[in-house]
């Protein structure tokens, strides 16, 4: 069977390197931008992050995103996939379908992240012994967008808790940077911003969130999202008390981050150093629980993942592993 050269000390910053050089964009601290416009590099796109000290509910922690033309293919076809989903499927007892068309746009999806380098990093760790890529598109849809049930959900979906974001009576899920950028209005062609910033949130202390703060590749955030479209109406609004993302990662960067925690879940490794910064990875796993097919409780899905900023850390080893693309499968049918 063949081994990964990846162990859960260097798989996260592996993904995230790999990710970084290929779709991602990098995050840059607002100071550090103002002090030297040379940071901002349109080749490879960037995002300023603001979490200022002093700040109201209209401002921009995501001050200035700029994708280039050739990283944005797979942000598109992720954002079509937002719309799929009805936030109050997550506590209706109807069961959320999928119609042929968004059947269509989530293998499209997948088709084009499945062999982008952070994926093919996460299947040689994850999954080393597939060999054929059917099994790993197959792998990919039932952990991120298969939908299942537990007690708490109805319908439920990696993919929509993750990346779209629930109503269950307050706001679930929702730790995909991009998808507030869209919803804090800059990124949308009408600019309607449906998201109030209620400060940093890394720990109860200011030297907590200052640290945390420092850090532009995480946010850790309270804030309020108009889902509903109503803002005469603030019942109906979606409150995150303390929430976050990882920031500049591409749609298949968080995936295969997240692909490579389910792995990690069985060993209880749930710490990561990504450039110089410690994180807890949050991630919890479940069966669906219609399916009396269930009943080893063998987990398939993937049902939330996050970091929690830990701090930050110097000169921190990450092993001996050279963080090298793995080759694609070879397909014994081309």
């Amino acid at each position: 069977m063949p081994s990964s050269p990846f162990d859960s000390k260097t798989i996260y910053q592996a993904i995230w390197d790999a990710d970084q050089q290929q779709n991602g964009v990098p995050a840059i601290l607002q100071s550090d931008a103002d002090a030297s416009t040379s940071l901002k590099d349109n080749s490879r796109g960037y995002v300023i992050v603001n979490e200022a000290e002093d700040f109201t509910k209209d401002t921009k922690v995501l001050s200035e995103v700029l994708i280039p033309e050739t990283k944005k293919k797979t942000y598109d076809l992720c954002e079509n996939l937002f719309n799929n989903y009805v936030l109050r499927s997550s506590r209706s007892e109807d069961t959320e379908t999928e119609t042929p068309e968004e059947t269509v746009e989530i293998n499209t999806f997948i088709t084009a992240i499945i062999d982008t380098v952070p994926m093919r990093i996460a299947r040689e760790y994850l999954a080393p012994d597939q060999s054929s890529d059917e099994e790993w598109f197959t792998t990919i849809r039932e952990m991120w967008f298969t939908t299942f049930a537990i007690p708490s959900a109805k319908n439920r979906s990696g993919f929509e808790h993750v990346f779209v974001g629930e109503d269950t009576g307050k706001l679930g899920g929702y730790h995909f940077w991009y998808k507030y950028y869209l919803d804090d209005g800059a990124g949308k062609i009408d600019g309607k911003d449906v998201m109030d910033y209620f400060g940093a949130k890394y720990g109860r202390s200011a030297a907590e969130n200052e640290e945390g703060r420092s850090v532009p590749e995480v946010i850790t955030l309270a804030h309020v999202w108009d889902a509903y479209g109503t803002p005469d109406d603030e019942g109906d609004d979606l409150n995150k008390r303390i929430g976050g993302f990882w920031v500049g990662c591409s749609p298949e960067g968080l995936i295969a981050l997240g692909m490579a925690r389910f792995k990690d879940e069985k060993s209880g490794s749930t710490r990561a150093v990504i450039n110089n910064a410690e994180y807890e990875l949050k991630l919890f796993s479940d069966v669906d629980r219609r399916k009396a097919s269930n009943e080893d409780k063998v987990a398939k899905h993937i049902n939330t993942f996050y970091p929690i900023f830990k701090g930050r850390v110097a000169g921190t080893d990450t092993g001996d592993a050279v963080v090298e693309p793995p080759k694609p499968p070879v397909d014994p049918n081309p």
